[in-house]
């Protein structure tokens, strides 16, 4: 390795800083990305700690988010997941779910009134059609 050899080749060692850089940026905006999806997300916040703590060598920061992560509920009941995914579905939200399988990829399979307002179907209309209808 070059770290490893009495005359480290620069260009080398410059090459794999700006590495690092770039992919500290990345990891940065990807980051941001996800927390305007979701900012709880426990996995992520779990990461993400590890990350600034382990790896940017900022434990206070990775600490508060491992601690944010740790102090998370996450052995949630069945009801509670159960009333989870009545919120999604609620009709306040639009939501389609289209089919993974290899014979109806991309077709509709589930949806919830939401879409009525946004699209004018009624979820029956659009059940097992294709998403470009």
């Amino acid at each position: 390795s070059h770290l490893d050899s009495l005359l480290p080749d620069l260009n080398v060692l410059h090459k794999l800083g700006l590495n690092i850089i770039n992919y500290t940026k990345q990891t940065q905006e990807l980051w941001s990305k996800l927390t305007k999806i979701n900012a709880n997300y426990p996995k992520a916040l779990h990461i993400f700690g590890w990350y600034l703590s382990d790896i940017k060598n900022d434990t206070e920061l990775g600490n508060e988010y491992l601690e944010k992560h740790r102090g998370m509920n996450l052995n949630k009941s069945i009801d509670a997941h159960l009333n989870d995914f009545e919120i999604m579905f609620a009709e306040d939200t639009a939501i389609i779910v289209m089919s993974g399988n290899k014979e109806t990829q991309g077709k509709i399979s589930k949806t919830n009134s939401g879409i009525t307002r946004l699209f004018g179907y009624n979820t029956f209309e659009v059940f097992g059609h294709d998403v470009n209808i």
